[in-house]
């Protein structure tokens, strides 16, 4: 325990830092992306159609580093809690060790996934008239 919870807090510490940086490029590129979807929104798309291709392109963006890091880490996180199994005799799922983390991790993820799709809505109609279609 004395080696967990500083490489949890580190790990912790670094996804925080990486989803910031996801989130600070997405919110600073929205003003490329709002004149992208004001021709959307004048080809006719609704405003709950055009937040729909915002969540969608949003969470292509966030799923591919999450896919990643849950397949290294489950690799490693299930190889090591069998090692840690067979060597201390603990009667336990292999799985339980990285469901736990995988929890953790997309509670955090889906946060900062919350937070950015808010912001970028808020920046790409700032200013942007919709009409009743």
């Amino acid at each position: 325990s004395a080696i967990v919870f500083p490489c949890f807090y580190l790990g912790f510490v670094f996804v925080c830092v990486a989803l910031t940086v996801l989130s600070v490029q997405q919110l600073s590129d929205s003003a490329k992306y709002k004149f992208r979807y004001d021709i959307l929104r004048k080809i006719g798309l609704r405003k709950n159609e055009v937040a729909a291709a915002v969540a969608k392109q949003l969470f292509l963006y966030y799923l591919c580093p999450a896919v990643f890091a849950a397949g290294i880490a489950g690799t490693v996180a299930i190889f090591i809690s069998g090692k840690f199994i067979f060597y201390t005799g603990i009667s336990t799922s292999i799985f339980q060790y990285f469901g736990i983390s995988f929890l953790l991790f997309f509670g955090i993820y889906g946060l900062y996934f919350a937070a950015t799709y808010a912001g970028f809505q808020r920046n790409i109609t700032l200013h942007t008239r919709y009409e009743l279609l």
